[in-house]
């Protein structure tokens, strides 16, 4: 008879579901904002001197960093609920993401709002 009692009782090594949730957002989110960059980074074309600096950070590295920094993220996400034992880490983790992301996003979309034509 195959005893298996050791993977029971090793349950604080366990990746939980919500952690699994938040790594997958934190993964689409991410992986989203670099085809966003890519789709709206042609609007930007001839105005990259008159852009603000996060700006051009996020049209010249959006595309291929930002799904680089979800895979970073989520893989940090995972790592850290499986090795450290404060439960609180991945959640705050997750915060932290979405807060570089609409960041990020923001860098994006404000400068398309500032710089369409007003009607008089």
């Amino acid at each position: 008879m195959l005893h298996i009692g050791w993977m029971n009782s090793r349950t604080s090594n366990r990746v939980r579901g919500t952690t699994w949730a938040f790594a997958a957002l934190a993964l689409i989110l991410f992986c989203w904002l670099g085809l966003l960059t890519f789709k709206v980074g042609p609007i930007f074309n001839g105005l990259e001197s008159r852009l603000r600096i996060d700006t051009r950070l996020v049209l010249a590295y959006g595309p291929l960093g930002l799904p680089l920094f979800g895979v970073v993220a989520a893989g940090g996400v995972i790592l850290s609920d499986l090795f450290l034992p404060f439960r609180w880490i991945p959640t705050v983790l997750t915060i932290l993401c979405i807060g570089v992301a609409i960041m990020a996003f923001r860098a994006l979309t404000v400068p398309i709002c500032v710089m369409t034509p007003t009607h008089q």
